[in-house]
């Protein structure tokens, strides 16, 4: 009877398993990328975990996704011809009821072509650590969430565009000289903001920082003569602590190696109601 007991317990325990197993579908799919002209990427989630990593296959495209099949369905569309391709995870009904749900999704990108990502995320927590691919073009929009953004290694192309914007929620960039970007716009609405400029500093470059309401922290580079402007109509009503190794003239901060740096980088804050932090 006690043997009858332990395998009907070790039965039941099973089957609870697997239960719960059969509510996720998990969907791989792997792309093989020629080299040549651009590649263009689409990532559009509607709730979840999102990561985008560097493949360790030069030539390959991989997305695994795992979600509750009940409340999310998923979309590739692989167009080999116009070099495009399109990743989706759509929500079935209001996102708003998502944010218990399970859903994850992880994307590792080709780097032996040049890409333009455009990537916009409703809810959820976005990691992307995008050193050593080569991106032309980058869009982040995430609506609600926290979302980090890295690069470690340097981008091997110079990109032309780089725009991270996210409405509520934490964003933390970090070593963005590394994107080796011309054009930055980094846009936070309502939450905390992190910005490290360190990196392979592109001269001339130009940034753009604004934040609606909270705290915002920015890190110069230390390779590159920085000039920099606090602008805005909440630029009085906002607590600044300036490190002292920036000096003002006018209406400009220079760094004191402004005129002997061989690079240059220019950035324009725009704080909202809060606190902002500048420092090297």
């Amino acid at each position: 009877m006690k043997k009858a007991g332990l395998l009907l317990l070790l039965f039941c325990s099973a089957s609870l398993l697997w239960a719960g197993d059969w509510d996720y579908k998990t969907f791989n799919k792997r792309v093989e990328i020629t080299g040549g002209k651009k590649y263009e990427i689409f990532i559009d989630v509607d709730a979840g975990e999102v990561t985008v990593t560097r493949s360790d296959k030069a030539n390959t495209l991989s997305v695994f996704m795992e979600y509750e099949e009940e409340y999310f369905h998923e979309r590739m569309k692989v167009q080999k011809d116009r070099r495009r391709i399109k990743i989706v995870l759509k929500h079935r009904g209001s996102i708003f009821k998502s944010g218990d749900k399970h859903a994850v999704v992880n994307i590792e990108l080709p780097s032996n072509t040049d890409l333009y990502i455009d990537s916009r995320i409703k809810a959820g927590e976005v990691k992307m650590d995008l050193g050593g691919i080569p991106i032309k073009e980058l869009s982040l929009k995430n609506w609600a969430g926290e979302s980090t953004v890295t690069f470690y290694d340097p981008n091997p192309v110079v990109m032309d565009f780089l725009g991270i914007n996210v409405k509520v929620g934490e964003a933390y960039i970090e070593k963005l000289g590394n994107a080796r970007a011309l054009e930055m716009d980094i846009n936070s609405g309502i939450g905390s903001l992190s910005v490290d400029l360190n990196g392979d500093v592109v001269d001339g470059s130009k940034v753009k920082i604004d934040l609606d309401i909270g705290e915002a922290s920015v890190t110069m580079p230390e390779n590159a003569g920085v000039k920099f402007k606090v602008a805005g109509l909440f630029k009085f009503m906002s607590a600044k602590d300036i490190d002292p190794e920036f000096y003002r003239r006018g209406s400009y901060y220079y760094s004191e190696d402004f005129e002997t740096m061989k690079k240059k980088i220019f950035v324009r804050i725009t704080p909202g109601l809060g606190e902002l932090s500048v420092s090297r």
